[in-house]
């Protein structure tokens, strides 16, 4: 018993010392390079289904032109966002930010001409752009990750930068809030 005894310590005592700040330290820079990558795997897969899916989703119109001035048709909206969450590439705190954003819009069209462009309707919201700059599901992609929470930054081709909030759920990162707000405050 006495012999067990000492292996038992030493065992302890082998297996503590192999915990050391240092090995600590490795784990934790491990994990955020793990983490690192699957935010730029999640971005680029949501953009990879963007580009595959926009035209269809497009004809989902869920602002109303019917009037004197544009409307949201919230249901088509939310037909339109659930197509979006069916990309596996999004989390509901961003289909609530979406609602959010096309509701402020809205309150400006009620007072805008139908005949110029609408607020928060002049380029693409999930481009930011109005016309394709480069590939985004290829673009360079830098996280800072606390937590279950990310900022990351999308760099397409001279620099152009995108900036995005993406979430940990279920140890998936998705996105959770787009950088682009089209010069809408919401």
């Amino acid at each position: 018993m006495k012999y067990f005894s000492v292996l038992f310590l030493a065992f302890i005592t082998i297996t503590a010392c192999q915990n050391t700040p240092e090995s600590a330290a490795v784990k934790t820079t491990e994990a955020a390079k793990s983490d690192s990558l699957a935010i730029a795997d999640a971005l680029h897969g949501f953009f990879k289904w963007y580009e595959n899916n926009n035209e269809r989703i497009s004809a989902i119109n869920f602002v109303d032109d019917s009037g004197k001035h544009l409307s949201l048709n919230e249901t088509k909206l939310n037909e339109f966002l659930a197509e979006i969450t069916k990309s596996g590439f999004v989390n509901n705190a961003f289909v609530e930010d979406e609602k959010r954003f096309y509701q402020t819009c809205s309150k400006f069209w009620a007072n805008e001409p139908i005949d110029e462009v609408p607020t928060g309707l002049g380029a693409d919201r999930y481009y930011c752009a109005q016309d394709f700059v480069a590939p985004y599901s290829e673009g360079k992609v830098t996280a800072t990750v606390k937590g279950d929470h990310a900022d990351a930054v999308l760099t397409l081709a001279e620099s152009t930068t995108f900036n995005f909030t993406m979430a940990k759920e279920n140890g998936k990162w998705l996105l959770a809030k787009l950088g682009c707000n089209m010069g809408i405050e919401y």
